[in-house]
């Protein structure tokens, strides 16, 4: 969600071929990870009017207002137009604004996180509205790293092993590369960098890169959780 800037959105490329996604425009949605919360890990102290974390704590209401709103877009019902505002054909975003969204009075509605501390983690949940504050009126910087949700399944498995790849490249992973292109300056090409498997110095984070496999036989595991472990770690195998 954001309100610095509205997309242009080229829905007629999809009237155009029948009402289908081009190809080259589904490419860009195709993530190859599920995310079930979206997390902020603190970098700086940061607060409210300081470039912070905004959202709008209303998922039901809000959800349900995106949704209706094709139907309702010059103020009375139409079954007949075919756009969805606020999205991109194939993207997995929704960008709601007062443009096209008015009635969530984003003045009002939406709301700063309260401050944060260095090491502060916080989580929200995916389908929750939210944006980024335009200004930092502060005196520091505001610096997080975006730290995704990522549960163990079967869809992400070959998340993993398609960042596993690219850590042992010293490359972006895929995602990173298609939702913000390139090129970059490239972690291989230095002989002083940090993508050496020697650097991940916990279980966990060997584990999250494909780099060790998950115990299968770990006290209080379903079934389920058994079976979704085996199956990463024959992935992780082959």
């Amino acid at each position: 969600m954001g309100q610095a800037a509205v997309p242009e959105i080229p829905w007629s490329e999809v009237i155009a071929n029948g009402g289908k996604i081009p190809d080259a425009i589904a490419e860009r949605a195709r993530h190859t990870g599920c995310v079930i919360f979206r997390g902020w890990l603190s970098m700086s102290e940061c607060g409210p009017g300081e470039g912070t974390l905004r959202v709008m704590p209303s998922l039901k209401l809000s959800t349900a207002y995106i949704m209706l709103r094709p139907f309702f877009l010059n103020e009375k019902l139409d079954l007949t137009q075919p756009t969805f505002p606020g999205s991109i054909p194939a993207r997995g975003q929704i960008y709601a604004n007062p443009k096209y969204h008015p009635h969530l009075y984003h003045d009002k509605s939406i709301i700063s996180i309260p401050k944060v501390e260095p090491g502060d983690f916080i989580f929200w949940h995916t389908d929750v509205l939210h944006e980024v504050e335009d200004e930092n009126n502060g005196i520091n910087d505001s610096s997080v790293l975006y730290v995704a949700n990522v549960p163990l399944c079967t869809y992400n498995i070959q998340n993993m092993l398609n960042h596993r790849k690219a850590f042992r490249e010293a490359v972006p992973p895929p995602d990173y590369i298609r939702d913000f292109g390139g090129p970059y300056e490239l972690e291989y090409q230095h002989d002083d960098h940090g993508a050496r498997e020697e650097n991940i110095l916990t279980v966990e984070g060997r584990r999250a890169l494909g780099l060790e496999e998950f115990d299968e036989n770990e006290p209080g595991l379903t079934e389920g959780q058994r079976k979704v472990r085996r199956m990463a770690n024959e992935a992780m195998r082959e």
